[in-house]
């Protein structure tokens, strides 16, 4: 199997949102600042399962990790210092990270998965926002989307991948009788289907 050069890596914490607040930043700077400075692709809080998920190249994860505890703990100290003496900054029994498998065999042509994914993995940022889930990846040479995150937040994700990919079905179909030269490019507006955050 093969694996994304992306990925995700959970810290699950224990904090007020007194304290998430100004690890988070105003309008999301000090999780903007961090990204930049750990070089992440972006870094997001999960509100359902209090965790913050940085998503980047797998091989800077744990340093990026490290980093990034080391903040939280400067923010702890500097906001709320009764919490590290009384050891309640992180949440060691988290809720389980599951890995669902879906087939995307005789649901839709591999050649069409770009829709599904949509621009630059728009419509898979999206949905994992939307849902909460952790991490969305189409593996190509298994022509299957994986997601990982909670059990309901997973069903959540599949069911809103199933309404894209209905929505790109249509639309192919729509334009396939269409030459070659007529036929538009394929936009699809997917906030009808995902509650946009």
């Amino acid at each position: 199997m093969t694996t994304p050069k992306n990925f995700y890596t959970n810290i699950y914490l224990r904090l007020p949102a007194e304290v998430i607040k100004h690890i988070v930043g105003k309008g999301g700077q000090g999780f903007v600042q961090m990204s930049d400075k750990l070089d992440l692709d972006y870094i997001w809080y999960n509100q359902n399962t209090n965790a913050i998920t940085l998503y980047g190249e797998c091989t800077n994860l744990e340093f990026a990790k490290a980093q990034m505890c080391e903040h939280i703990e400067a923010q702890v100290l500097k906001h709320m210092p009764s919490l590290m003496l009384q050891n309640k900054i992180y949440n060691t029994n988290p809720m389980s990270e599951e890995l669902t498998n879906i087939s995307l065999r005789n649901v839709i042509d591999r050649e069409h998965v770009k829709h599904l994914i949509g621009a630059g993995g728009n419509n898979f940022k999206r949905v994992t926002k939307a849902t909460n889930v952790y991490f969305i990846w189409y593996n190509e040479e298994e022509h299957q989307i994986k997601i990982w995150g909670t059990d309901q937040s997973s069903m959540l994700a599949v069911k809103s991948l199933y309404e894209i990919v209905n929505s790109t079905k249509e639309i192919i179909e729509r334009y396939s009788d269409q030459p070659a030269a007529k036929k538009p490019k394929i936009h699809l507006n997917t906030s009808n289907n995902i509650d946009d955050r």
